[in-house]
């Protein structure tokens, strides 16, 4: 007589359908890690006679208990937090490994004075572009290039040029470095004091899946807050705030594809706006959003052409 054995894909279509979130990929591994050593075990023990056992479930019998085994660890896994926390070499380590990244800025120079928006898109090798109020400015290994106004300046230029100072060190560190270094971002900083370890901060985190790291300036009491996402450990928000003034500077980190050379060259920019003087179109020429929508006027013509007029096959 056989011994009853239990279907490889029967144990599959039991986890699966057990749990419907999404597991993680460290977890799933040494899920089907264990399962496959207990198929080879079952397997091992359908084809030896043990007399004293002859007739009974027990291959069955191990192999539920496998997947009950498998089911809670996967349950305890996402009910308590499977993936493990990011350290901060790992969060460094991960924003140094990416080929291009854009920065919302939101500089403010008091309590009371209003934010000033800059936007800075940086490519590896030291390729970066920011724009400030009515100027882009394009820089090249931690130097400034060249800077071109596509439109008059506005009231708040005042406004402008502190924000554009409280950048500059950023500007100019990261550009000089190789790869993307989040400790050199961090150090550029308008900081007066020594910086201490990074420190996690679970109360500042309210979600599991961001992770939130606090540094702070002594004796100053100054502080700068990581925001980095637990599974990928890439960081999306930093925050630098000085309780004695208000001074502030927020940035908002984004990642995609590199753009084209183009987008660094000021005088492809100074072609591109020659001919046109819609202040969107200008103010970001050249830009291709790595998701693949229209971020100016002449993106949404040129998509409207083309749905109008399309490519023969």
């Amino acid at each position: 007589m056989s011994t009853p054995e239990m279907p490889r894909d029967s144990i599959d279509t039991t986890v699966e359908r057990a749990m419907k979130s999404e597991i993680p990929h460290d977890i799933h591994d040494r899920m089907y890690k264990h399962l496959d050593a207990f198929h080879a075990h079952l397997k091992h023990r359908a084809t030896e006679r043990f007399r004293p056992f002859r007739g009974r479930l027990w291959p069955l019998r191990l192999a539920l208990a496998a997947t009950a085994a498998a089911l809670l660890l996967i349950t305890g896994t996402l009910l308590f937090g499977g993936t493990a926390e990011p350290t901060w070499a790992e969060v460094v380590e991960q924003f140094g490994s990416v080929p291009f990244f854009n920065a919302t800025m939101y500089a403010r120079s008091s309590a009371m004075a209003e934010p000033v928006q800059l936007e800075l898109w940086m490519g590896l090798g030291g390729k970066l572009r920011l724009r400030a109020g009515n100027e882009v400015l394009f820089g090249d290994q931690g130097r400034a290039v060249e800077k071109v106004c596509f439109a008059p300046p506005s009231d708040s230029s005042p406004c402008v040029a502190h924000a554009e100072r409280m950048v500059r060190s950023v500007i100019e560190q990261l550009g000089k470095a190789e790869a993307f270094d989040l400790n050199t971002l961090i150090q550029a900083l308008p900081l007066q004091g020594a910086l201490s370890p990074p420190l996690a901060n679970h109360n500042a985190s309210i979600s599991r899946d961001l992770v939130v790291f606090d540094l702070t300036y002594e004796p100053s009491p100054e502080w700068v807050r990581i925001w980095a996402l637990r599974e990928s450990r890439l960081p999306m928000r930093l925050l630098f705030w000085q309780p004695e003034t208000g001074e502030s500077l927020d940035v908002v980190l984004s990642y995609g594809n590199p753009q084209p050379p183009e987008f660094f060259d000021p005088e492809a920019f100074r072609d591109a706006i020659a001919s046109n003087s819609s202040m969107p179109n200008q103010a970001y020429a050249l830009l291709d959003d790595t998701g693949g929508r229209a971020v100016t006027p002449q993106d949404v013509a040129e998509q409207k052409a083309a749905r109008r007029n399309p490519p023969e096959i």
